[in-house]
């Protein structure tokens, strides 16, 4: 294996191994990361990926900048700028430009190529600095500007298409760092001001901010319960769609060596069942009185407990996450505004416990975005999608011409129709109008012109947004669409999380077509396009003979074969080649 191949081979696996580490990071702000921790991860990260050699060449021939921009004030934050690779004494005077190529890049939503926008000019600050070719991306989130990211060379080469694609699961992982933050941000100013009312929520943002991951939290939001309530004793109930049941997530004063409370189910024979079933908080002066001495389950503890607060944790679309309970050996123990503190926080846990479940889907989709077969990797993001957003199906649509939608990819009961007309269809309105699209009951809607299916289907309301590679805002491969079984309405939320996955979606059918298109080019048979993508999902001889049935002889042919046609000496370059570093 040459020196080139085998630099393409470690970039290959340190780009999976990067946006891994990203998405830990994203999952750490607020508390042991602040924003500029996860954007100077990624800003050193996209220095390496467009510069090749030792660390000394990496500082010499590339940089990169991340500018923090509020879209409403239409100005960017001087406090938060993030760079790397820049040379020492460089000036850091490079505010981008109202007529520059980042406000172009906003504007018009779309990444920017230096050498391809020839009536502008870097900045020059940066030119003095020895940028000589650059690329610029818009952060967004949904339709809204967090951002820029500049990725600057100090000679004149063209980034190449592997480059642009990691730098494009780089910019979506930016833009959610910022939106995270901002989040977080927000959460804590809305608990600041809680503080002013109720001085026992002074703890809130603290505990919710020192999370490391999901069983760390529950046992922190639990904690902070009993902080803010002065009790001693507590569980976090933590629902299971599946089984239709609450698990114990987190116990508070139990006594070693005692069983916690057994799986209760979601029903009226149990205080948080009770709770769960009917999604409303309780306060319970007296466990002995009935009719909660008949259904009280004991925590695992040995003192007897007299009083208790339940309140549900309600996800998006109304769905339930949990509940948090608290109790006391003394009767009366609580307050009502001691259910009213734990609503707030209830409020405030479901924000945190769904961002953490993006996150970790995120993270999830992009360790395999490279490697996974695209219909594997599809049904990933339909399955995530229609969990984290409470919804029943789900369908991935792409345009076949200019008036045509067919059927990509669907969740089972999905829709039925293969085909759909782009201009007369409420799915084909968001590839239109460029942007989300909701609708509280398709059954009754005008737009929507499948009704009969729908009824039969038990499809309520629906929301629909265009898959969009980043960089390419004006062109969309299709469209996402999911049906939930009951009337909702879809929050801003809920759109920004689909507009994500939707970019993943479409990442992913680009990345196919390219695939198949330099298959056909090279005329490969049936079984070297097996045995190409394959390779491209990293199987190893063993792994590729097993999957097609053939003996490992008959794989090195096919593998020898493919490095013929593709003019490559090795599995490293085949797999670069294919996809679209030259």
């Amino acid at each position: 294996m040459n020196q080139e191949s085998i630099a393409t081979e470690a970039n290959l696996i340190r780009t999976l191994a990067v946006i891994n580490e990203i998405g830990a990071s994203i999952n750490q702000l607020g508390m042991g990361n602040d924003l500029s921790v996860t954007l100077r991860l990624i800003v050193e990260n996209a220095v390496r990926v467009v510069a090749a050699g030792t660390e000394r060449e990496v500082q010499a021939s590339a940089s990169a900048v991340i500018w923090v921009y509020d879209q409403a004030r239409q100005s960017f934050d001087l406090d938060l700028r993030v760079s790397a690779g820049e040379p020492a004494g460089a000036s850091t005077d490079d505010v981008p430009r109202q007529d520059g190529l980042g406000m172009r890049a906003i504007r018009q939503r779309r990444r920017i190529l230096s050498y391809q926008e020839t009536d502008l000019s870097i900045h020059p600050a940066k030119q003095a600095a020895g940028a000589r070719s650059l690329v610029c991306y818009p952060l967004v989130v949904s339709d809204e500007v967090v951002g820029l990211l500049y990725v600057y060379r100090s000679d004149r080469r063209h980034f190449n298409r592997l480059e642009l694609l990691t730098l494009d699961n780089f910019v979506n992982l930016a833009a959610m760092a910022i939106q995270h933050g901002r989040q977080m941000g927000g959460m804590t100013q809305a608990l600041e001001r809680k503080v002013k009312e109720l001085e026992k929520l002074r703890w809130a943002a603290q505990l919710i901010g020192s999370r490391h991951n999901l069983q760390e939290t529950f046992q922190e939001i639990l904690q902070m319960g009993l902080d803010m309530t002065a009790a001693q004793y507590g569980s976090f109930e933590l629902y299971h769609k599946e089984k239709h049941v609450l698990t114990i997530a987190a116990l508070a004063g139990r006594i070693e060596g005692m069983a916690p409370p057994q799986i209760l189910p979601v029903d009226d024979h149990s205080v948080v069942g009770w709770v769960a079933a009917r999604k409303q908080s309780i306060r319970i002066s007296d466990l002995q009185q009935s009719p909660w001495r008949d259904i009280y389950h004991p925590l695992p503890i040995e003192r007897q407990m007299r009083s208790e607060v339940a309140v549900p944790l309600i996800g998006t679309g109304g769905s339930l996450e949990g509940v948090l309970n608290i109790e006391s050996p003394q009767p009366n123990a609580f307050t009502e505004d001691d259910r009213h503190l734990l609503e707030v926080l209830a409020t405030q846990a479901v924000v945190t416990l769904q961002e953490m479940r993006l996150l970790d889907a995120m993270q999830e989709i992009a360790e395999v975005l490279l490697t996974a077969a695209e219909d594997e990797l599809l049904a990933l993001i339909l399955d995530r999608a229609c969990d984290l957003i409470n919804a029943s199906v789900g369908s991935i649509w792409t345009t076949s011409d200019t008036k045509t939608l067919v059927l990509h990819k669907s969740t089972r009961g999905g829709h039925q129709a293969k085909e759909l007309p782009l201009d007369d269809s409420f799915t084909g309105q968001a590839i239109r109008l460029q942007r989300p699209i909701t609708i509280d009951d398709v059954r009754v809607h005008p737009d929507f012109k499948n009704k009969k299916l729908a009824i039969e289907q038990g499809w309520v309301s629906a929301i629909v947004v265009p898959l969009v590679t980043p960089g390419e805002p004006g062109h969309a491969l299709g469209s996402f669409s999911l049906y939930s079984s009951h009337l909702r309405d879809f929050s801003d939320w809920d759109k920004k999380l689909l507009t994500c996955l939707a970019n993943h979606a479409a990442i992913a059918i680009q990345n196919a077509k390219g695939v198949a298109q330099l298959k056909q080019a090279y005329n490969l048979s049936e079984r070297e396009r097996e045995v190409l993508t394959l390779l491209i999902q990293g199987r190893t001889n063993k792994e590729i003979a097993e999957a097609l049935t053939v003996s490992i002889n008959t794989v090195k042919k096919h593998v020898q074969s493919i490095f013929t046609k593709l003019n490559v000496d090795s599995r490293a370059a085949a797999v670069a080649k294919a996809l679209g570093q030259e």
